[in-house]
């Protein structure tokens, strides 16, 4: 793939992130109560949620923040169900992200706020 692709498909998903935004927008406040629902009052949902910055596993997580990896695992089914986070590939062991769409209406931040991080 040459430089010139690479800035091509980078500028397209660019353009992507930026329909999304727009779409979610008008809805943004209504999402963001819905997800918001999702961590209840549950901190460590919360931490794992905020440790998913990037790509990353849940042993990663369980090491990062001294948990045992069962109740990361329990954690992060739940986000994965409620589809807040995804998986990278779809295998065991692979690791997680957070979705684009909750990232760029601005979720992570209103977490940190309501949960005071």
């Amino acid at each position: 793939m040459t430089e010139e692709m690479i800035g091509e498909l980078k500028q397209t998903c660019h353009r992507i992130e930026e329909i999304l935004y727009l779409l979610m927008y008008k809805e943004r406040e209504s999402i963001l109560n819905t997800a918001v629902e999702v961590f209840g009052t549950s901190s460590r949902r919360v931490e794992i949620y905020l440790m998913l910055d990037g790509k990353i596993s849940a042993t990663e997580i369980a090491a990062k923040l001294d948990m045992k990896r069962p109740n990361v695992s329990i954690e992060i089914g739940i986000l994965y169900n409620s589809g807040l986070i995804e998986q990278v590939e779809a295998k065991q062991g692979s690791p997680y992200q957070r979705r684009l769409a909750f990232e760029l209406i601005g979720l992570p931040a209103i977490i940190k706020e309501r949960f005071n991080l």
